[in-house]
């Protein structure tokens, strides 16, 4: 994941998820601030496992789509958290 150099300070408040790969979704995790959200639309071609406790501890919002149009991530990024 190519992330801005200040991203091991910073936390964002959406972040999304479009590759699929193994691994991809603990690394929305941990770049995900507290009570923010992981928009998933990347499609795994296998199940995977996560680390719940930490997903609870932030408080995270997952929301996820298989069929997204433009307006769909606007909307999340105009939703109030």
């Amino acid at each position: 994941m190519n992330r801005p150099e200040n991203s091991r300070t910073h936390q964002f408040d959406v972040v999304v998820e479009a590759a699929g790969a193994p691994g991809t979704f603990d690394s929305c995790v941990e770049a995900a601030g507290s009570l923010g959200r992981i928009v998933v639309i990347g499609i795994p071609n296998r199940a995977s496992e996560f680390n719940q406790a930490q997903l609870q501890r932030k408080e995270l919002t997952v929301m996820s789509s298989r069929n997204s149009t433009r307006a769909d991530f606007g909307s999340v990024r105009s939703s109030p958290l």
